[in-house]
């Protein structure tokens, strides 16, 4: 019984060091992705854009 847990425990924690930096990982570049996408408006598209609907 103590050897299952042990074995158990063993996995979580291998689970644990590989997946947890895997998902931090594609997080950062998911992070990146509608970061630029958010910032990389130029303030002349935006300026444009507000004047044909403003018009």
């Amino acid at each position: 019984m103590l050897s299952y847990h042990l074995d158990h425990f063993k996995d979580l924690t291998t689970s644990l060091l590989h997946g947890l930096p895997a998902e931090i990982a594609v997080r950062r570049q998911q992070y990146e992705h509608y970061r630029d996408k958010i910032l990389g408006f130029s303030r002349k598209n935006i300026q444009t854009e507000c004047n044909k609907d403003c018009s």
